[in-house]
């Protein structure tokens, strides 16, 4: 490729109907699949969280760590 071709090249604008298509497209069971699978993710690694939390001072004195450990 040369220089001029690429100038002419990265100097054009790219028009593209895509975003207008990608809306148009119905919502199908894959999109409340992947709705499901986030929203489930989202409430384990609360509760991981939330859990570690809890048991953290019960295992610290158990184990008789510090609070850096």
């Amino acid at each position: 490729m040369t220089a001029e071709l690429r100038d002419q090249l990265l100097g054009r604008e790219v028009h593209s109907n895509l975003p207008a298509r990608l809306d148009r497209l119905p919502w199908s069971g894959w999109h409340w699949r992947c709705i499901l699978a986030l929203g489930i993710s989202w409430i384990l690694d609360g509760l991981e969280v939330t859990s570690i939390s809890l048991i953290g001072t019960l295992l610290q004195k158990n184990w008789d760590l510090s609070d850096t450990e």
